[in-house]
C-alpha cells in the first residue's frame, strides 16, 4: 500500500479540490492508501494507466502527481446553447460574477446520484405552526 504525501492540505484543497475530495473518499492523506481502492477510483474518476504507473513499485506518491492522474476531463456531456434543458448560474471568467447559463444535461449514468428538490425556502416553516411561543422558539432554534 502506498502512502500519499501531502505538503499542505489547505493548498491541495484550493489547487485540486476535486482530487483532494476523491483522495479522502479513497482513504485519506499521509497514511497508507489501499492500492485496489486507488485503481478502482482511477477507473471511474481518472486515468487508470497513469495511476498504475505511479503505483509501480512506489512506497510513497506525491499528492500533486496523483491529482494529475485523477484529473479526468468532465464526462458530463453538457453543452451550452439556447435549446438546453437546464438553466443554472455559472461564473464564466475569473471575476467570479455569476450569470444565467443554459445547458443540456446528459442522461444519468450508473455512478450518478439524482437528487430531487421538492421544497426550497429561507427556513423550515416551523414558525408558522400553531404552537405556544416558547415551544415554537425551541423548535425553530433547533432547525434554523
Amino acid at each position: 500500500m502506498p502512502r500519499v504525501a501531502l505538503k499542505s492540505a489547505a493548498d491541495a484543497g484550493r489547487t485540486f479540490p476535486r482530487e483532494f475530495a476523491l483522495l479522502h473518499q479513497l482513504g485519506g492523506t499521509n497514511k497508507d492508501v489501499d492500492t485496489e481502492a486507488l485503481l478502482k477510483g482511477a477507473d471511474v474518476y481518472g486515468d487508470p494507466a497513469a495511476v498504475k504507473g505511479l503505483l509501480n513499485g512506489q512506497d510513497a506518491i506525491e499528492f500533486e502527481q496523483l491529482a494529475k492522474a485523477f484529473a479526468k476531463p468532465s464526462q458530463s456531456g453538457s453543452v451550452e446553447g439556447p435549446d438546453g434543458n437546464c438553466l443554472g448560474w455559472a461564473a464564466r471568467d475569473s471575476s467570479g460574477t455569476l450569470a444565467p447559463y443554459k445547458f443540456s444535461r446528459r442522461q444519468l449514468q450508473p455512478n450518478d446520484v439524482m437528487i430531487k428538490i421538492t421544497h426550497a425556502g429561507a427556513g423550515t416553516g416551523i414558525h408558522d405552526l400553531p404552537l405556544p411561543g416558547f415551544l415554537r422558539h425551541v423548535l425553530a432554534s433547533q432547525f434554523a
